[in-house]
């Protein structure tokens, strides 16, 4: 009886990861592909919000940008302007930093860095100091996996309140 248990439980588990996987699509996020279509998959933690909040908090790395809820903001090294790279597959592993609107800045973020930049498909991404900014789809709020990961061609790094990738 505890080995059937242990089986359903398995397979509730294995079902939750098929529907997170497949969640609904934001509209104007970007491409699926390089295709052309025009929506990323993401859930609800990475979709645009009206005038997102940035705030500065502390980690292993030293102080760096995350949203309200405390989701860790990641900059990608091979984009040298305010124009996104990250569609596709990159966009579904770190999902655009999307507003509605202005994005606000909390204590230790200075407004005037912050800025927005049109996605191809139209969503509005946050740019801090003229860089898009992501996060990492396999973290939650309060973790830091990423800095300094070599994924996608580039290299994914924190950002400090300053505007530059994190040491």
């Amino acid at each position: 009886m505890k080995r059937l248990a242990v089986v359903a439980a398995l397979v509730g588990l294995l079902a939750g990861a098929a529907f997170v996987s497949t969640a609904s699509a934001v509209p104007g996020s970007g491409p699926v592909s390089n295709s052309g279509s025009a929506s990323v998959s993401v859930d609800k933690r990475f979709a645009a919000k009206k005038n997102v909040r940035i705030k500065v908090g502390n980690s292993a790395f030293g102080k760096m940008l995350y949203n309200r809820p405390g989701q860790a903001i990641y900059i990608f090294d091979k984009e040298k302007t305010n124009k996104s790279r990250c569609y596709g597959e990159c966009a579904r592993q770190w999902p655009p930093v999307l507003t509605i609107g202005k994005p606000k800045a909390l204590k230790g973020v200075s407004q005037r860095l912050l800025g927005r930049t049109k996605r191809s498909g139209g969503a509005m991404q946050v740019t801090y100091n003229g860089k898009p900014l992501y996060y990492y789809y396999n973290e939650q709020p309060g973790q830091v996996f990423c800095h300094n990961v070599f994924l996608n061609g580039g290299l994914w790094q924190v950002i400090a309140p300053g505007g530059k990738a994190q040491d």
